[in-house]
């Protein structure tokens, strides 16, 4: 769970157990490592703090597509991309030399941004906007500190001028983005199309078919104004002008061209095309049919929005008291004061991005190295090192222990290899001792910040949902692809009525797919996922908040998706061959939990069953509602009676504190 967000399965913990050598431990973390669903383990919380999302964020929160982007976090953490690289390439992978194309989708990290397309904003005021998160994202992510307290004033609490400030804001001055993005459904420029061999053949097809048919309309209207001067001549020359149907337009033929206005011209001409040259229809309907395919087969491209640079960059201002309409001193692109500054290259005429990017994983540099491996730390111990991870400043908790985090991170900038790094962590000691307590101990250390214990957490809200799936086993493993769209309560995207949109459920195995890949509309954010404490990522964040509340219960107990999933649990332990109850009670245990129950468990358990088993075979309308949650099809040969009792029960399973917990 904490390597990859999913459970072991049986066969996986009795390897393990029936390993006697002494890299059995070792042997499951370089597997799990090695596990493509590590990145996707590892991009969640990294995608907290990018704010990603599939919309724009403001107004209308229009649709965006960003998920090529989080297809290049997955890879990039399973392919192990060194944390260096990995951040020099979402900070400022446009501007690398020779930028490929992956470098390029990498630079999304800051086009994150939520971006508004209403019509009557100010576009300066929301520029602004843009820059100021991009600040504060840099922030919090790399050097974990709340620099935004800047944007107005002195930092009141940390070495942070407000020159300071906006040297950091010149870095993100330069991108060609306005205030209104100007699209809706659609990414707004800067945008990178990355299609495949195949897609560039289909469309080069379209262009190649749009661009012929455009010469030919453009052939034919070349000769039409002389076909047209022909024709004239012979309707006047002709004695039929007043008799045919049309004499009104014959009339006006009969006036001569020099004297005719504007309005007379253009019905003439309207009436020769259409009456005279039927070709003409044709051609211009083939042109439109043709750009029209184009279109929208170039809409249903993949495409990614990235950042660029200005060819002439921006002026940047200290904004007085931070407004943006008001400029104070002018200032340059640096890096605050207090910390190693950027080496400057005697050809360089102003640092960029990538100038900060490199600096911020200079070895001299004292901050990203401990905020990145405080962050991992916490990932699995459930706290930093640093309590804080958003604030390593002077109103941040001080470290527990403090020379392991110098050692920690000064060991990281060695090589920078994060699936070392967490090797490391997991194979300790510390982290392998059990989770139980002693009154003495918890008295001692109610928060185990000495770590006198193992620890013991419950499940991000995606992980959750990943986990019960995986549990039933529906879960779709599929890696990487756009955002997915399962059961949410009918209504929820509608609430604005304005934005227009409708909520289509995907359909199939797409239902079943992680967490990681839940559509996520910042203005109406997957359900279950806000009341299990999901961001809504609006904006950066560190740490989710940790809370315990009925509505959550309820949710696990009654939200269709864990229905459904408490339904393909049942499925799967009645498909079990030869097995009485007694026996699928130890198997769903052991599904469930990665071990057997204890004698108490299993008397508990017994008496749930049978309780079940006596209300839904008494009550078969009630059993047939319980199983038709879902779309996942029924086996024919199992009883309604029996399935539903086993569901009501896969269901106490599924949300025991120990199933939920890690």
């Amino acid at each position: 769970l904490d390597l990859n967000g999913l459970p072991p399965s049986i066969k996986e913990v009795d390897d393990f157990l029936n390993d006697d050598s002494l890299k059995a431990f070792e042997t499951v973390v370089d597997r799990l490592l090695n596990s493509h669903h590590f990145g996707e383990r590892m991009a969640m919380p990294w995608l907290d703090l990018a704010r990603y999302g599939d919309t724009s964020g403001y107004h209308n929160d229009s649709l965006r597509d960003m998920w090529l982007w989080r297809e290049w976090v997955i890879n990039a953490f399973n392919t192990n991309m060194p944390f260096d690289q990995f951040t020099i390439e979402q900070l400022a992978g446009d501007l690398l030399p020779q930028a490929s194309i992956q470098q390029r989708v990498a630079s999304g990290f800051h086009r994150n941004v939520m971006t508004s397309d209403e019509g009557g904003l100010i576009d300066a005021e929301y520029r602004n906007l843009y820059v100021v998160d991009r600040i504060a994202t840099t922030g919090v992510t790399w050097l974990g500190m709340t620099v935004a307290c800047a944007q107005c004033h002195d930092h009141k609490y940390d070495p942070i001028t407000q020159a300071d400030y906006y040297k950091l804001y010149a870095f993100f001055n330069n991108v060609p983005e306005n205030g209104k993005d100007g699209v809706r459904d659609r990414n707004p420029m800067p945008y990178l199309r990355v299609i495949s061999a195949k897609e560039e053949e289909k469309l080069s097809q379209h262009e190649n078919e749009l661009k012929a048919a455009d010469l030919k309309l453009a052939e034919l209207t070349k000769t039409l104004s002389e076909k047209q001067l022909d024709w004239e001549r012979e309707l006047v020359a002709s004695d039929s002008v007043a008799s045919v149907s049309a004499a009104e337009t014959n009339r006006l033929v009969t006036i001569p061209a020099a004297d005719r206005t504007k309005s007379q011209k253009e019905q003439i001409e309207k009436f020769f095309r259409q009456t005279r040259v039927p070709e003409l229809a044709i051609l211009q309907k083939s042109v439109a049919d043709l750009r029209k395919a184009k279109e929208d087969y170039e809409r249903s491209l993949p495409n990614t929005m990235v950042m660029s640079e200005m060819d002439k960059p921006r002026d940047t201002f200290i904004k007085v008291r931070g407004n943006y309409d008001q400029d104070g001193t002018k200032v340059e692109s640096a890096v605050p004061a207090f910390l190693p500054q950027i080496t400057k290259r005697t050809d360089d005429k102003q640092l960029n991005r990538l100038s900060l990017a490199n600096w911020l994983v200079a070895p001299e540099h004292p901050l990203t190295a401990r905020v990145t491996i405080n962050r991992w730390w916490a990932m699995l111990f459930g706290t930093g090192l640093v309590k804080t991870l958003n604030d390593f400043g002077s109103q941040g908790e001080r470290p527990s222990h403090p020379e392991l985090l110098d050692w920690l991170a000064a060991d990281l900038m060695r090589d920078w290899d994060t699936k070392r790094a967490i090797k490391q962590i997991v194979l300790s000691a510390t982290y392998q001792q059990a989770s139980q307590v002693s009154p003495v101990l918890l008295a001692r250390d109610q928060e185990n910040r000495l770590l006198a214990r193992g620890p013991r957490q419950r499940l991000d809200a995606e992980f959750l949902r990943d986990n019960a799936l995986a549990i039933g086993g529906i879960l779709n493993p599929k890696i990487g692809g756009k955002s997915i769209k399962p059961f949410q309560p009918e209504g929820t995207w509608e609430i604005n009525e304005m934005s227009g949109y409708k909520y289509e459920k995907s359909k199939g195995d797409d239902l079943y797919r992680r967490g990681l890949y839940v559509y996520w509309r910042r203005s109406t954010v997957y359900p279950s996922f806000v009341t299990l404490d999901a961001p809504t990522r609006e904006f950066c964040v560190s740490q989710r908040a940790k809370t315990s509340t009925p509505l959550q219960s309820l949710v696990l107990m009654n939200d269709p998706v864990f229905v459904e999933a408490a339904r393909a649990f049942a499925q799967r332990i009645l498909s079990e061959p030869n097995l009485d109850d007694a026996g699928r009670i130890t198997y769903a245990w052991k599904l469930a939990l990665t071990r057997t129950p204890t004698a108490t468990e299993r008397a508990i358990l017994s008496r749930t069953l049978e309780q079940q088993q006596a209300t839904y075979r008494s009550d078969l309308e009630a059993a047939k509602k319980l199983i038709a949650v879902g779309d996942l099809p029924k086996p024919a040969n199992l009883d309604d009676g029996d399935l539903a009792a086993w569901t009501a029960f896969s269901n106490v399973i599924l949300n025991l504190n120990e199933t939920i917990s890690n």
